[in-house]
């Protein structure tokens, strides 16, 4: 899937199946940890997709970025800038799964340690 797509077949799947959970509930379920949806395209679809009376226009700005931080893709810049920092990777070096599990392994434990 590339950059930007939003999971609409998942969406509406859950949603379908799912009569009991609302809109928001279903919107949340797709989005959390996938880190290939951009800040743009949440917005795109969460306009889209959630009943535009639920929310006033701020709760919809908080509840956005608040999905996106849950995506990854901030997880993703904040591991990135630390190791380019660290010179454990190059500027053409990707985040991995690896690298970001090492840098938060070893990110917990000098937080415990500090204790």
């Amino acid at each position: 899937m590339k950059t930007g797509n939003f999971p609409l077949i998942e969406f509406e799947n859950i949603f379908k199946l799912n009569p009991q959970k609302s809109s928001w509930v279903c919107f949340y379920e797709v989005v959390v940890g996938r880190n290939n949806i951009s800040k743009r395209t949440l917005k795109k679809y969460f306009n889209k997709l959630i009943d535009k009376n639920d929310y006033s226009q701020n709760e919809k700005h908080q509840l956005i970025n608040y999905l996106y931080d849950l995506t990854g893709k901030k997880q993703d810049r904040v591991c990135q800038k630390h190791l380019l920092a660290t010179n454990k990777i190059s500027i053409n070096k990707p985040v991995g799964e690896r690298e970001r599990g090492e840098l938060m392994k070893s990110m917990s434990l000098s937080i415990s340690g500090s204790k």
